[in-house]
């Protein structure tokens, strides 16, 4: 846990400082992804996300943002609609099924009993209201047509919604905002706002990187 931590201190410092930013354009030129860059896209540009599990169980959180990274990571994958999360969300949004009766609710009371915390709670009541919460987002956003100005604003790179860019250029979801992506998915909403993650290599030269690149809010 303890080299966890100073690896993403060290990572978090390079961010920070303008080391990342720096070593980027020299090296990758004009177009060099940059951390805590924030693009403006379509929620349906999002199909897959990254799945851990399947690549040594590396997180790849906000800290490393704007960070190239080779490999195969980005083959580790799964369809998002195939998550906890979001099929919780559609079951509660679409079919009127309570929390309760959603999938998310006791595999998160479960992680709550095996971590003592789970999704920012530590006890049921906050995690009730977590989802009770999730009510109000989606009414405002259905109404609007747009999440609403304040999870809009809220795309920090702490608390935003987290994107890969894999080897083709396209957007793999980087498991931070989960539930505000699908709320933007199930209500069809025209374009979010979401921050950069890490970026395959192999995407820096192609069209569909290129063209991500310009879609800043």
């Amino acid at each position: 846990m303890t080299d966890l931590l100073l690896q993403r201190a060290c990572h978090t410092a390079l961010i920070w400082t303008g080391v990342r930013s720096i070593s980027n354009l020299l090296r990758y030129g004009d177009t060099a992804p940059r951390p805590r860059q924030r693009l403006s896209i379509s929620p349906a540009d999002i199909t897959d996300r990254y799945l851990q599990s399947r690549n040594g169980n590396i997180r790849f959180g906000h800290w490393r943002s704007g960070q190239v990274v080779d490999g195969d990571w980005d083959q580790s994958r799964r369809p998002f609609v195939k998550s906890i999360k979001f099929q919780s969300c559609a079951a509660h949004f679409n079919k009127g099924v309570e929390w309760k009766d959603t999938k998310a609710l006791p595999y998160g009371l479960n992680k709550l009993e095996q971590n003592g915390k789970y999704d920012g709670c530590s006890t049921e009541p906050e995690l009730l209201a977590r989802y009770a919460s999730l009510d109000n987002l989606w009414a405002k956003t259905k109404v609007a047509g747009a999440l609403p100005p304040k999870a809009a604003r809220n795309t920090t790179l702490r608390t935003g919604i987290l994107v890969h860019i894999d080897r083709q250029g396209q957007l793999l979801f980087g498991n931070q905002g989960f539930h505000r992506l699908a709320i933007a998915k199930l209500a069809k909403i025209e374009t979010m706002t979401v921050v950069l993650g890490i970026v395959h290599p192999q995407a820096l030269n192609t069209e569909a990187y290129q063209t991500l690149m310009k879609k800043r809010p």
